[in-house]
């Protein structure tokens, strides 16, 4: 396959799977902190229309924000954090600035006001523009693989690849395509034998798309590819032909299988993510509805509380 590059102002289908079919997740806690380590480095640089994380593999359908740059530049963040963890919080934040007479691919200059000792700006644009960095979208989804794998090599002793390299991308030039592939991605778990229905799955955007709560994900423009949320839930009722859509983001029939069907223990394993026996029931019941109650999913993540790597505040968000 020929990766795409990941440019500015264009929608694409990003996928994955784990180094030799290996399963990506096999906890709650696991789903859920990849979802944090998302929302920490994929936000600041593309908007979700929609995800899926499954076993061994996940999908994920974003925009590459244009115009966007680094919120503090390296000087401003060690003034005002001095501690690398703090640091670490907020070094990938960006704002949105105007790119257009930009001249360096990696920099600009933007007059944003003056830097003051809090690290933020003010509006009075007294001093002369500030130098910032722009980010480079695959570096960031680099990242996110990166301190995930990290994750689970301090949860669980593991040792090499988690993930397949290059992560793959389709770029999306179609407004049908895009339709499409929210449809494709919802009806992951349907397709591998996970369930009959979108919704009966924990880890998708399913339900949050048909939600009123807040939400980081970009569910009105979803919604508007269907015209609206009764004609979404229709469509998604519907069985899709996954077949050309396979063909196109060249994966193979067995490419994505979530278990190894010549394991005897494959179907149980299956039988129990589907009624909750091998995954916290609770906890899936509490993160079905990303979005929309996050008394609920906070009051169910507390594993993940003693490894200090997980922001319990940020799960309702996608």
């Amino acid at each position: 396959m020929e990766h795409e590059h990941l440019i500015q102002g264009n929608y694409y289908h990003i996928f994955n799977r784990g180094n030799n079919h290996c399963n990506l997740f096999e906890k709650p806690t696991e789903f859920e902190h990849f979802l944090w380590l998302y929302d920490k480095y994929i936000s600041p640089v593309a908007d979700t229309l929609a995800w899926v994380l499954m076993g061994n593999h996940f999908h994920l359908l974003v925009y590459i924000k244009k115009d966007v740059v680094y919120k503090y530049s390296i000087e401003t963040l060690n003034r005002i954090s001095p501690d690398k963890i703090l640091d670490e919080e907020h070094k990938w934040e960006t704002i949105d600035a105007d790119l257009s007479a930009s001249a360096g691919p990696d920099n600009v200059d933007v007059g944003l006001g003056t830097d003051n000792n809090n690290g933020d700006f003010n509006a009075d644009r007294s001093k002369d523009a500030v130098r910032f960095r722009k980010p480079i979208p695959y570096r960031h989804f680099s990242h996110l693989f990166n301190a995930y794998s990290r994750y689970l090599q301090v949860r669980t002793g593991r040792t090499g690849n988690l993930f397949e390299r290059p992560f793959k991308r389709k770029l999306i030039d179609n407004e049908e395509y895009l339709k499409t592939a929210v449809l494709y991605i919802h009806n992951n778990p349907v397709h591998h034998g996970f369930c009959t229905h979108p919704l009966e799955y924990p880890w998708t955007s399913y339900l949050t798309s048909i939600s009123n709560k807040p939400t980081k994900l970009k569910r009105d423009e979803v919604l508007k590819l269907f015209n609206d949320t009764e004609n979404f839930k229709q469509q998604h009722n519907q069985k899709i032909d996954i077949a050309p859509i396979e063909k196109w983001l060249e994966i193979a029939p067995s490419d994505l299988h979530d278990y190894d069907l010549s394991n005897p223990d494959a179907d149980r394993s299956k039988d129990a993510v589907r009624s909750g026996a091998a995954v916290d029931l609770s906890a899936c019941e509490a993160f079905r509805f990303i979005g929309t109650s996050s008394d609920n999913v906070n009051s169910k993540v507390t594993s993940n509380e003693s490894f200090g790597l997980i922001n319990k505040t940020n799960l309702n968000e996608y």
